[in-house]
């Protein structure tokens, strides 16, 4: 497929990415150069077509944006997810990422932490709501906590990475309650299956193609509610680390368009 033809929120990533990379080198250019390279570009940008354009527009715009919440998984440090949380600071975001480590409690002990988050979170910036990004594990407290402890629609867009939305069969080895809870078939995954997102809510799928933890790979997909996307030779835990998935994240959560559900995933290269 020609790189024109591919579907409107990856033109925008384009954008975004050559976006980002020029902002970042007209921070270091002398005052004048930076000026010039300004000049320079914005013709060129002006002849590409409207999503790259708006993609690259995103890269430099400086307002403040909906906070962010970035909820890590089971065993899951936190410092993974630094590198998407400063992107994102770098495009106006405020991030929190929330402390879980180890999270062997369980998914509903997570959701719960969820609660306090993003009541903190919502208080320091006045932001009536907040976007969820959550890897593995986390994405099930974040669905669990929009569906039971969410009183009102306090979330606008929730992207879960390499979550394993109908378990995973590794989870039948270790001896936790969250391994319990990640179980296919389990009662926590069942009495979930059926639930949808809150309302309102859009929901992004990110799915490592070679997702080693998330057995098999297909139970990342939360057909009929969310987007699917799958990024081709990433790894469960090093897709937070992604540049693919830095650039995803943050199309998704400024993604204007109506979210239909694509019931096929979109493979990202």
């Amino acid at each position: 497929m020609h790189f024109l033809e591919l579907p409107a929120v990856y033109a925008r990533l384009g954008g975004l990415l050559a976006g980002s990379v020029a902002k970042q080198v007209e921070r270091v250019l002398p005052q004048p150069l930076a000026c010039l390279a300004r000049g320079i570009a914005s013709p060129i940008v002006g002849l590409l077509p409207l999503p790259i354009r708006e993609g690259w527009a995103l890269a430099h715009r400086e307002e403040p944006q909906h906070p962010v919440l970035m909820v890590p998984g089971f065993m899951g440090p936190g410092f993974l997810l630094t590198p998407l949380a400063v992107f994102l600071r770098a495009h106006g975001r405020t991030v929190h990422v929330l402390s879980t480590f180890p999270a062997l409690g369980g998914v509903e002990a997570s959701a719960h932490r969820i609660v306090g988050a993003i009541a903190r979170l919502r208080e320091e910036t006045g932001a009536a709501q907040v976007d969820l990004v959550a890897h593995s594990m986390g994405g099930l407290a974040c669905r669990y906590y929009m569906n039971h402890l969410m009183e009102s629609p306090l979330v606008r867009r929730f992207v879960s990475i390499a979550t394993p939305h109908k378990g995973t069969h590794l989870a039948h080895f270790p001896f936790t309650r969250s391994a319990k809870d990640m179980r296919p078939g389990g009662d926590l995954l069942a009495a979930m299956a059926d639930r949808p997102p809150a309302e309102g809510v859009r929901c992004y799928t990110i799915r490592a193609g070679w997702d080693q933890i998330v057995v098999p790979r297909h139970h990342g997909r939360w057909e009929g509610h969310a987007r699917d996307h799958e990024l081709p030779w990433a790894e469960h835990w090093a897709v937070q680390l992604d540049p693919r998935t830095l650039a995803l994240v943050l199309a998704l959560l400024e993604e204007d368009e109506p979210a239909e559900v694509i019931q096929e995933p979109v493979v990202s290269v």
